[in-house]
């Protein structure tokens, strides 16, 4: 989350607040991830049903085969997508889940919750 936070200060933007819950929800999609990719998860149900706080807006970015939080983020902030949702001043609460398995294709897989409370 630092290395996040260091990008919204880059940025003139407030630092995003960890979020316990959001980390809970954030790792079971990033274990989620390793089985069936994308923003739905394996129930078939979107990826917003493993978030259990309030929240009045979401987002979710995902990565997969990056060895380090360093290359994530990289990874994150080249991606237009990822970027923006990063650098949404509206976002106030995050949750990263970081998920390895030796025996899946891409072995680390990341997920990142960012909600506006």
């Amino acid at each position: 989350m630092t290395l996040l936070n260091e990008e919204r200060a880059r940025a003139g933007l407030a630092p995003l607040t960890l979020d316990s819950s959001l980390r809970s929800s954030a790792r079971v999609r990033a274990k989620e991830l390793s089985c069936a990719w994308g923003h739905t998860r394996p129930s078939g149900e979107n990826f917003f049903t493993a978030i259990k706080i309030s929240y009045c807006k979401a987002a979710e970015n995902i990565a997969a085969g990056q060895s380090t939080p360093e290359r994530v983020v990289k990874c994150w902030m080249d991606s237009p997508g990822h970027r923006s949702n990063i650098l949404n001043p509206d976002f106030k609460l995050i949750g990263v889940g970081c998920y390895y398995d030796y025996s899946c294709q891409f072995k680390t897989y990341w997920s990142q919750l960012l909600v506006v409370p």
